[in-house]
């Protein structure tokens, strides 16, 4: 679709934003280039999850760089844009230092509007009594209901105390105090079950129908003793268990090997993984052409006078050539690779107003542009 042109930042390359960018921000999560197959498994999980009540686990693998944490983002961007199908996304990164699930559990903490959940256990709380609130979601932690009742305090600093508890701060016996509670959260049961009656608080509430927390880097599960990768199974494992309806969790994992992948996990965590899942193998050659031309005409605006200019298709397809190597390549390659070329035209041609640049050239250009990615680009 074409642009306004009057007040875009890249006139002179007839684009309304920069297309090509290794750490895009919360806006460019929007933008969907090429994987075509991807997408459409994206589009049945917001399917599924809008119109199935039960809670399910997904997987997500891909090996670096290939897009894996642009998808969950994607993913979130989505729920967010299309309210009407009541899911609450949060995207959270499996911590690089664990010890048990209580890392995990503050990770999702940390990326939860505890606000909305404060609102809406205020709401059941006018019609339902304290004790089957106590009895029902946080007979294990009541002092979850002390913290969700200081959250509707006036005083701003008792909000702020009372959210970090459910976060899962320490505390300071004075702090404790001011709370009314015994002591802060410190083990996985407690973690979990905070986690479970919190799921549950914001369905009955009527604020939506399901919560979909995406966690990411679970690869990092393998960079610890088994006892406590054991622990956060068991975590993830028990919050699924107590939550059979309204809850879904959707693990991803930085590699390309489904086996490696399946090695982190306990039999009874895969054996409750729902058959939709995403993996993201490398694109091929015109996967890769097909992904710089859907984000060049993303953002395209004015009359230009050609599709893939500052270039020509040669060019593109060259330097995809170059850097493919018959094994595929990554987004993010793709990224750093075009970012420099764009980068090299944007220059010449707002200071010149000529560009050109021969095959030869570009290739040359981009190999500078990647040296220290020989992992990534497969040499």
């Amino acid at each position: 679709m074409e642009r306004d042109a009057s007040n875009q930042g890249f006139p002179h390359l007839y684009l309304s934003e920069w297309p090509f960018r290794t750490v895009p921000d919360d806006a460019f999560t929007k933008v969907w280039a090429d994987r075509q197959q991807v997408k459409e498994h994206i589009d049945r999980l917001l399917w599924r999850w809008s119109r199935v009540e039960n809670s399910t686990i997904h997987l997500v693998w891909a090996d670096l760089g290939a897009g894996k944490t642009h998808t969950l983002k994607h993913i979130r961007q989505r729920c967010l844009d299309q309210r009407h199908l009541g899911i609450i996304p949060i995207y959270a990164v499996m911590p690089k230092q664990l010890r048990s699930f209580l890392e995990v559990y503050q990770a999702i903490m940390a990326n939860l509007d505890l606000n909305a959940l404060a609102e809406a256990f205020a709401r059941v709380y006018r019609a339902t009594s304290e004790r089957k609130l106590v009895d029902g979601w946080f007979s294990y932690v009541p002092d979850a209901i002390s913290a969700l009742r200081m959250m509707q305090s006036d005083r701003t600093q008792d909000r702020l105390l009372a959210t970090e508890w459910l976060r899962g701060t320490k505390f300071a016996r004075r702090g404790l105090d001011t709370l009314g509670v015994t002591r802060y959260v410190r083990t996985t049961d407690e973690a979990v079950a905070i986690v479970s009656g919190l799921t549950r608080l914001g369905r009955l509430a009527g604020q939506y129908r399901r919560i979909v927390v995406m966690l990411d880097e679970c690869q990092r599960i393998g960079n610890f003793k088994l006892a406590v990768g054991r622990d956060i199974n068991i975590g993830l494992q028990t919050w699924y268990d107590e939550v059979s309806i309204g809850l879904t969790l959707v693990l991803s994992f930085g590699s390309g090997e489904e086996k490696f992948v399946r090695h982190l996990l306990s039999p009874e965590l895969q054996s409750r993984e729902d058959h939709l899942r995403v993996s993201m193998p490398l694109l091929s050659k015109s996967e890769a052409v097909n992904f710089v031309q859907d984000l060049l005409n993303h953002f395209r605006c004015g009359d230009v006078p050609s599709p893939w200019f500052p270039w020509t298709r040669e060019t593109v397809e060259a330097v995809i050539g170059h850097i493919d190597r018959d094994s595929g390549v990554t987004p993010r390659v793709l990224m750093k690779a075009f970012d420099a070329l764009l980068t090299e035209a944007d220059f010449q041609i707002a200071n010149g107003g000529q560009f050109a640049i021969s095959s030869g050239e570009a290739i040359k250009l981009v190999e500078n542009s990647l040296r220290g990615w020989e992992d990534e680009v497969g040499e």
